[in-house]
């Protein structure tokens, strides 16, 4: 089937409108805000998608595996693409949209994040690690997604994936790796920066932010419509579909499309290391989600 915007042939066409701008023509019920923490869970992306397309998008569409070398998306695009291109930046998200353009596939429906620079076919970034700006929370108040993750283990996890593209000569330790992504998850819900800022080696991070948690924690119970575990994944995935009605994809959506890096001994000695450092607010939010 195709998605609702079609002509008579049954070939999806563009529909004009920017992110934030059409909200509005959209009801509450049809929009979704996802709030991406990096190494939260990109896999979220592929529920989210097939519940915006109604269900119109073919079983195995999912959001780029890093671990498979293009096996599922290979037919679709029409050519192989290497697990180096396929995890470079934000490639997951971007190479799904460049097979599902969200004008075609998921018109109004996504908070596109109109900020970031666009991606591949033009498309912008709904999986960006965005902060909920005062507009994204006026556009989108009650309709936010996401999946926390317990904090030590998301801090090992970017601290293992984004850590290996400082230069060798300001790569930092995982202690203080750790102090620098103090409160992501906060500073994301407060409006105060992107993820992307501080985990990765891209955009200026300042450090000296002090994250609101008080205003985080108050979106977190007044605007979300969906809020899962990254620990409690196939449960997570199940329960979104008992609050949203909608046909779980099993054969996609239980798929890790951001599968951790670093050896089981090294993860261990990263997160001994990640564990010593108190993030209050991080971990004060977290007890919250759960």
């Amino acid at each position: 089937r195709a998605p609702r915007h079609a002509t008579a042939h049954g070939m999806p066409q563009p529909v004009p409108g920017s992110h934030l701008g059409c909200a509005a023509s959209r009801p509450a019920s049809e929009q979704i805000a996802w709030v991406h923490f990096p190494k939260g869970g990109t896999s979220l992306g592929t529920t989210l998608a097939h519940y915006a397309s109604n269900s119109t998008l073919r079983p195995d569409a999912t959001m780029p595996s890093c671990t498979r070398d293009g096996w599922m998306l290979r037919d679709e695009l029409g050519r192989q693409m290497t697990a180096g291109h396929r995890c470079a930046g934000a490639a997951s998200e971007l190479q799904f949209l460049s097979r599902f353009p969200m004008a075609l596939w998921f018109h109004c429906r996504f908070w596109g994040k109109d900020e970031q620079p666009k991606g591949a076919g033009g498309a912008f970034n709904f999986g960006a690690h965005s902060e909920i700006t005062p507009a994204a929370w006026d556009a989108y108040h009650g309709r936010f997604f996401t999946t926390f993750r317990e904090p030590v283990q998301r801090v090992t996890s970017a601290y293992l994936w984004f850590g290996p593209a400082w230069p060798r000569s300001t790569r930092m330790n995982a202690t203080a790796y750790a102090m620098h992504v103090r409160g992501t998850a906060t500073k994301m819900l407060a409006g105060q920066m992107s993820g992307a800022r501080c985990n990765s080696r891209w955009g200026a991070c300042d450090t000296s932010v002090e994250p609101d948690l008080s205003l985080a924690t108050r979106r977190l119970k007044e605007g979300f419509a969906f809020v899962g575990l990254t620990e409690e994944w196939a449960l997570s995935v199940c329960l979104f579909h008992a609050a949203f009605p909608s046909p779980c994809r099993a054969i996609s959506e239980f798929d890790n499309a951001r599968q951790g890096s670093g050896s089981a001994t090294e993860r261990r000695a990263v997160a001994s290391d990640v564990a010593a450092v108190r993030d209050p607010y991080d971990e004060a939010l977290y007890a919250v989600a759960t």
